[in-house]
């Protein structure tokens, strides 16, 4: 998601609004629905318990509507704010799992429980109503706002002027939340800290412009009740269709919600019953897509995030497919200093190839659990909810979950610092600070610890302990602004010592610009890097909607090259880097790219029987001193593949993760592989022991067959000091 503040904050509490829907009426009907609390402060999250007597192995339909008019039915503008389907007597894959399920075994009664342990659950009046393969029936839900002493109202309206039903999201300076729904009339009241606040209108089928009239900014002094501070949402120009299904029934997925971020304006909508969605956007590039706190509620797992362009013609077909989980992830977050645990922190789980998900920890435990599909994921917890909190970012976790064979105790332990780095942007000829530039903090081992965006003075601060650590600035930033990409600083920071770094960014005036097509289409998404004149990574700028990247450089030589890994996750093969110079002006370097023919798949073995995941993999042209064309991780088989045209390939694996894994390097090898073939390539490590070192030595000169086999005097499959010994012997 593009959008910092209010425009990606927001979707992680509005899960699900669906049109009004007609229940049938069969004989036998859910009846005695007891919810339990009755009512809840919407800062302090629960589980909310229900029961009711359904129909025995029933598809049960569970529902949260927004009761805008607090009359115990679905009337006017009432919607459903969240959906859960589950079975009657099937229960839960796990204790507190975010998909519920039936816990009590009975037959004909449901017991469940929904987890409401949320940023912040919107304040209003709600109705949770079950339904079976009968009737429905239903129980009440009030979730109130704490006192603050302070207020602010006012009307939410829409591009009409017309006074509409929505919800006011407002956010204080650390970036805290608070949530409200208006009353049926779009009239709202909510109550919020003294201080800067920012307060905003969001309703369903409309677009919210954060910076503009669906917004405002001001100091609220204590004790005020601020009004009117009035708010308006807007319609869109052009629309967008498409769909969510379920690949494992080839069915469309029911009452997902689908957002749509641009700069800062957001808008959402939900499937229908069917799965088809509408959305009306202004003209420009979007980033659409599903919510994966949402889809891990419902135990769906995808890629579920494209980039768009909107145009007078629309844009049709913009699909997402999602399939079950097949396992999980948990663990627990906690203060490092006490064991405490921590409530309501975003825990997520990303993969290139499974998509995102993404879930919150609850009480009393801090526990979290991430429903996933088998797979390698990265897991780590939400620098938002870091910052807010006061800790620094821990290492993410690199987890890799099987069927039948999930991850637990996948804990964080969160440490607060003990020092800071205080970062300085300005700009090099004019020494004014420059704003809004991302900074990252990463540890002597590259794991990021911190994330931040230069403020109105150029400043971020991270919190941290005593270490060495590498600051750099993201380029991103950079180069919408035609700032060259900026060398990284390190810091080494001592206990309560304040490190000063300054960051001073300059001009480009000269420039690589270029466009990824494939087949005459753009690709998008797609990082471009750039290299200096040694091949040494210098930045990369990332394909927009049209295809098109932009680099700001000094003269000078330099290559360039899409991410081959990136493209063949796409389906597209992988390309050779481009070597260009230039003096002055701007250098277009252009990428016509092309669909696979062939596959090359490779496998790392250690020791002989054990398939070694996280292996990095390497594929190059078979033509000497030539930049890799893609670098993949093996997964949880060993097995790296490689979607390339025909050719002659050099394959090798990475030495450092080799090392890591606690194996010796191999030397690369040779392939070919012709169209429409595929080609099967095995890596068979060694582990260390402790007479090897020589061993260690050896293996990392690129020998090839023929000369390993000829330097393995004894034939015993390794390279060690006994065959130097052979060989001095024999007189080779």
């Amino acid at each position: 998601m593009k959008n910092k503040g209010f425009g990606t904050r927001i979707l992680k509490v509005f899960f699900l609004v669906v049109v009004f829907q007609l229940f049938a009426f069969f004989l036998f009907a859910a009846s005695n629905v007891v919810v339990s609390p009755d009512a809840l402060v919407s800062d302090t999250g629960a589980w909310l318990q229900l029961t009711a007597d359904v129909a025995s192995g029933s598809d049960i339909e569970i529902t949260i509507i927004v009761d805008y008019n607090n009359d115990g039915v679905q009337s006017g503008p009432d919607f459903i704010l969240k959906y859960y389907p589950l079975k009657e007597g099937v229960a839960p894959i796990l204790p507190g799992s975010p998909k519920p399920g039936d816990e009590d075994g009975q037959n004909g009664h449901l017991l469940t429980h929904i987890d409401l342990w949320s940023d912040t659950p919107p304040a209003s009046h709600f109705i949770i109503r079950v339904q079976d393969s009968g009737d429905s029936a239903s129980d009440q839900v009030t979730i109130s706002q704490p006192a603050t002493g302070q207020s602010v109202s006012g009307i939410l309206r829409n591009e009409y002027d017309n006074a509409i039903a929505g919800f006011i999201i407002a956010m204080d300076q650390t970036g805290r939340e608070w949530f409200a729904a208006t009353n049926a009339d779009g009239t709202y009241t909510i109550n919020l800290p003294s201080g800067q606040v920012s307060v905003a209108g969001f309703a369903f089928w409309k677009i919210t412009d954060f910076n503009g009239p669906s917004a405002q900014s001001f100091v609220l002094d204590p004790g005020e009740h601020k009004l009117p501070v009035n708010l308006k949402v807007l319609g869109g120009n052009y629309g967008v269709m498409g769909q969510v299904k379920d690949t494992s029934t080839n069915q469309g997925i029911p009452y997902m919600m689908v957002f749509a971020e641009t700069e800062n304006l957001t808008a959402n909508v939900v499937t229908d019953g069917a799965g088809n969605f509408y959305i009306a956007l202004l003209n420009g590039t979007w980033e659409i897509g599903l919510d994966s706190a949402q889809c891990n509620e419902r135990g769906l797992v995808g890629i579920c995030e494209k980039q768009i362009v909107v145009n007078n013609s629309g844009v049709l077909g913009v699909n997402f497919e999602l399939s079950p989980a097949n396992t999980y992830i948990t663990g627990k977050v906690k203060k490092k200093k006490d064991d405490s645990p921590l409530v309501s922190y975003d825990v997520r789980a990303e993969s290139d190839t499974l998509g995102r998900i993404e879930g919150y920890t609850h009480g009393p435990d801090g526990s979290y659990i991430l429903l996933v599909k088998n797979g390698d994921w990265w897991v780590k917890v939400d620098e938002d909810d870091l910052r807010r909190g006061g800790f620094m970012r821990p290492p993410d976790r690199e987890i890799s979950p099987a069927q039948g064979s999930p991850a637990t105790g996948i804990d964080f332990l969160l440490e607060e610092p003990t020092s800071l780095i205080e970062v300085l942007v300005k700009d090099k000829s004019s020494s004014d600070p420059v704003s809004d530039i991302g900074v990252s903090v990463s540890d002597q081992n590259w794991e990021n610890v911190g994330f931040a965006q230069t403020d109105a003075e150029g400043k971020a601060k991270f919190g941290v302990v005593e270490g060495a650590y590498q600051v750099g600035l993201n380029f991103t930033d950079l180069s919408a602004r035609d700032y060259i990409a900026a060398p990284n600083q390190e810091a080494i920071v001592g206990t309560s010592e304040t490190k000063h770094l300054v960051f001073e960014i300059e001009k480009g005036e000269m420039f690589i610009n270029g466009t990824l097509l494939l087949n005459t289409s753009p690709v998008s998404g797609v990082n471009v890097t750039l290299y200096d004149s040694s091949r040494w990574w210098l930045c990369f700028a990332e394909s927009q909607a049209d295809g098109s990247y932009h680099i700001p450089v000094k003269a000078g030589a330099y290559y360039v090259q899409p991410d081959g890994g990136q493209l063949i996750g796409r389906n597209i093969a992988p390309t050779p880097a481009k070597e260009t110079s230039l003096t002055s002006g701007t250098r277009v370097v252009n990428f016509n790219l092309s669909l696979p023919t062939a596959t090359i798949d490779v496998q790392v073995v250690g020791g002989g029987v054990v398939n070694l995941p996280n292996i990095t993999v390497f594929i190059g042209e078979d033509i000497p001193d030539q930049l890799p064309l893609a670098n993949l991780s093996t997964d949880s088989s060993g097995m790296a593949h490689f979607r390339v045209v025909a050719g002659s390939y050099i394959l090798g694996v990475e030495s450092y993760s080799v090392m890591q894994a606690g194996y010796l390097p191999r030397s690369n090898k040779s392939v070919s592989v012709a169209s429409s073939e595929t080609k099967y390539v095995d890596f068979f490590l060694r582990p260390y022991t402790s007479r090897i070192a020589m061993d260690a030595i050896l293996n990392l000169y690129a020998f090839d067959d023929w000369q390993r086999n000829f330097l393995d005097a004894n034939q015993d499959g390794r390279l060690d000091i006994a065959d130097v010994i052979t060989l001095i012997i024999q007189g080779k």
